[in-house]
Parts: structure tokens; sequence; C-alpha cells
């Protein structure tokens, strides 16, 4: 039995894979934070709404950990700020208007923290184009709940 000798990560691919664990932990979030609104609103509407994006968030932390294990590393958590962390209170007080507000602001950090990441380099061809794509979505998804937000806001002066 032949022992594969560990692959010996360079300070640049150390940097590389950080970051990319933190964009896994920012879809984990996401994930969960979209299951918990979609779970605790009343609209079927929105209810379907936040579980597409919970799907798709999941399915972007799946392709951000696979990345960070074909260059070597290992997925793990790396302790990011929830910025859902208090949604759960949000959707008790029912205020969709609320709602919209508190994932808007959620989406702005997941916004933030792409934006930080896309700025790395060096970042192979194959990283960079799941970033930017999956960094669209994110984008579509900010504005589609502003625009839900502000015609809620307007609708409810």
């Amino acid at each position: 039995m032949t022992n594969k000798p560990e692959k010996v990560l360079s300070s640049t691919d150390e940097a590389l894979l950080h970051y990319l664990n933190t964009l896994t932990e920012v879809c984990r979030n996401g994930h969960d934070g979209y299951m918990e609104v979609a779970n605790g609103i009343n609209s079927a509407a929105y209810k379907t709404m936040f579980a597409e994006y919970a799907l798709q968030r999941r399915r972007f932390a799946s392709q951000l950990a696979n990345l960070v294990t074909e260059l070597g590393g290992d997925p793990d958590d790396d302790g990011v700020h929830d910025s859902w962390e208090n949604i759960r209170a949000v959707i008790m007080g029912g205020d969709h208007g609320a709602i919209f507000d508190a994932v808007e602001h959620a989406e702005d950090a997941a916004i933030n923290t792409y934006e930080t990441v896309m700025e790395y380099e060096p970042m192979s061809a194959q990283v960079r184009s799941v970033i930017d794509d999956q960094y669209a979505h994110i984008v579509q998804a900010h504005d589609r709940i502003r625009s839900l937000r502000d015609a809620y806001h307007k609708q409810n002066q």
C-alpha cells in the first residue's frame, strides 16, 4: 500500500481556499436563512420563491466545497458571521415588509463578501467562472427582493 504524498499548499493557495470556504459558509447561511423564511412566511407564492433561493444557495455551497476539494483543501466552516441570524424574530412578526428588509440586508452582506473575493488574484478561469455566475444570481435575487420590498412599502404607505 502506497501512501499518497500530502499536497503542500502555497500561501496563495491557502488564501484562495480560505476565500472559497468563506463563500461556502455564506451560501450555507443563505440556504438556512431562506428555508427559515420559506417555512415561516404565510404567502404561498413567497414561500415557493424563498424555497427556490434556498435550494440555489445549497447548490452554490456544494459547487464551492467541490472546488475547495479539487484544489486540495478541506471544506470547512470558517465561522462567517451569519447575516441571517435575526430572521426568525422578523418572521414571527409576520410583516412582509420587515421580512423583505431583513432578506435584502442579508443579501447585501452576501454581495459584499462575493465582491471582496472577486478582487482576489490569482484565480483560475474555472474558479472565476463559478464565482462570477453565483454572484450574478445573488445580485438577481437581491434585486428581486428589493423590488418586492419597495412595492410592499409603496402599497402600504
